[in-house]
């Protein structure tokens, strides 16, 4: 049994589901500069170039983090270096843990538990019946029978007692702090204009007022809401304050308030304005879609989908050649000085990464 404390969204990723887990949210300076690379339908490394490194001859491979990376090889899973070499026999799952701000690894095998720390170590061999791990914990511990273990964040092994173990496995439900990040509460309707009622400091049942045609879609990464005005739609906050102008006649539900982008509709065609109401990105796509992490989107044309950059001097386009191109954030490595992303992408023979400058790690029969 493996029981997780760590209420990240990263903390934990089940190696038996989809290949989701190569799409960990890892913004940082890896410890080979390697990427995953599927060739045809096997997986190997390749470097900044894109020239393949180590051989196609996983079924799954994650992206490196610190000094290993995760594969699965005939339905096992196993940690290899930077050379490809496995550091650990194969084993029927590993799951990955988020702790102390680390990726940890707990290894299964024969309904028996272990523990791999972040550099790819075996701290905890495989024969305990549970671990315990993750969250902003002192110690992660491990139990079989009546033999208890800790672990510190250095990985240090110690006799752990009962009572260690009771208090390692307490799951303690905090309080909420402040007020709920959703100030919007209640529309009304006055005189056949809608206003809405707010909630918070400072916030008073007349924040917003009824003048508005018609509210739609609300952000709750922002708070902010759509609001329609004299027929043009734009974007309020919670005192009335106007986020966005009143520019489009139809107005898309996906945004990047970071940047001051909506998405708009002209003709049946989606596009995007800037706030002083100056074109963006021409109204010829058949949908904008706003990835998780602001900066980017997905770009829908002719049944294929591409990706559109916005945090350059000018948007940054990846020809709509693609099946799917999954809104998780994305990976990012630093390379001579440069932070350079990769996009998860998929096509009718599989997934891949592509590069920020369209080149690909991957290769379709």
């Amino acid at each position: 049994m493996v029981t997780n404390r760590c209420r990240s969204t990263h903390s934990t990723i089940s190696m038996k589901k989809l290949f989701v887990f190569l799409l960990l949210l890892l913004t940082s300076a890896a410890y080979s500069q390697l990427m995953p690379y599927r060739l045809y339908t096997k997986w190997g490394y390749a470097d900044m170039t894109g020239k393949l490194v180590i051989p196609a001859k996983f079924d799954q491979a994650n992206t490196y983090d610190e000094k290993c990376a995760l594969v699965m090889l005939k339905d096992k899973y196993g940690l290899i270096d930077s050379t490809g070499k496995l550091l650990l026999p194969l084993n029927d799952e590993i799951e990955i843990y988020r702790w102390q701000e680390r990726k940890w690894y707990i290894l299964k095998t024969g309904g028996k538990y272990g523990l791999v720390n972040p550099e790819g170590k075996l701290i905890l061999p495989v024969k305990y019946d549970e671990v315990i791990v993750g969250g902003q914990g002192p110690y992660a511990g491990a139990a079989t029978g009546d033999t208890y273990v800790k672990v510190t964040k250095d990985g240090k092994v110690q006799e752990a007692t009962a009572s260690d173990w009771k208090n390692l496995k307490k799951v303690t439900i905090g309080t909420v702090e402040g007020e709920p990040f959703n100030d919007f509460v209640e529309p009304f309707t006055l005189n056949n204009k809608k206003g809405y009622l707010i909630r918070g400091k400072g916030a008073g049942y007349d924040s917003i007022p009824a003048i508005y045609d018609a509210f739609d879609f609300f952000d709750g990464d922002y708070n902010v809401r759509m609001a329609k005005k004299d027929g043009l739609w734009g974007v309020i906050g919670p005192k009335n304050n106007i986020i966005f102008p009143f520019l489009y006649g139809v107005m898309g539900r996906s945004a990047s308030p970071k940047f001051n982008l909506y998405t708009g509709m002209r003709y049946g065609k989606y596009g995007i304005l800037k706030p002083n109401g100056d074109i963006l990105i021409p109204f010829e796509w058949d949908r904008l879609s706003f990835a998780n992490d602001d900066f980017w989107c997905m770009a829908y044309k002719n049944g294929k989908v591409g990706i559109i950059i916005f945090d350059a001097s000018a948007p940054i386009f990846i020809a709509p050649k693609y099946k799917r191109v999954t809104s998780a954030p994305v990976k990012i490595l630093e390379h001579q000085g440069k932070k350079i992303r990769f996009f998860y992408v998929g096509t009718e023979q599989g997934y891949g990464f592509v590069r920020e400058d369209g080149v690909e790690y991957f290769k379709d029969k």
